[in-house]
């Protein structure tokens, strides 16, 4: 625990200092990516795009930790899906994320847990008709694995971040 805790903090201080050009994957030697992790990507991915609580429920552990720009941080299954119900409840018809992508810069093992850093860029419409809003914000997460080879997040961590002019 010691270890992971360790690896968390000198990710967020590489979260917190990553306002420069992204640095290239990096990875522990020992650590090959479990391909369940690829499959909670590609969960979260769809789920965000769906724009519903139900399918986001089902991606997080249920001791979970979010933390988002603005906002108490949210402990717990419970308290997590409760506001994601709240915010579908809450938005107008026709809104919502339109795409959403996620780029992984570095990632570490520690045993069932996977600590990653990147962000994510994502495309949001706040009304039917209204234009659609662009933005990027810094990500770290820890995943943990909860079956075979099933992963959820455990904490995810995640901020604004300037979008770059020439988009990159």
């Amino acid at each position: 625990m010691l270890v992971l805790l360790s690896s968390v903090a000198t990710s967020l201080g590489l979260l917190l200092g990553s306002f420069g050009a992204p640095d290239p994957l990096r990875v522990l030697p020992s650590c090959k990516l479990p391909g369940g992790v690829e499959m909670l990507h590609q969960r979260d991915r769809e789920a965000t795009l769906a724009n519903d609580p139900s399918l986001l429920e089902k991606l997080w552990t249920t001791d979970a930790y979010r933390s988002e720009p603005g906002s108490i941080p949210e402990v717990g299954l419970d308290a997590i899906h409760r506001d994601d119900v709240e915010s579908a409840r809450a938005r107008p018809a026709g809104a919502g994320v339109t795409e959403y992508s996620v780029k992984i810069e570095s990632y570490e093992c520690h045993g069932d847990e996977v600590v990653e850093r990147g962000y994510f860029d994502m495309t949001y419409r706040p009304a039917a008709q209204a234009p659609a809003a662009r933005f990027r914000g810094n990500l770290l997460r820890v995943l943990r694995r909860v079956g075979d080879d099933e992963w959820k997040f455990s904490h995810v961590i995640w901020n604004m971040r300037a979008t770059p002019k020439n988009g990159s």
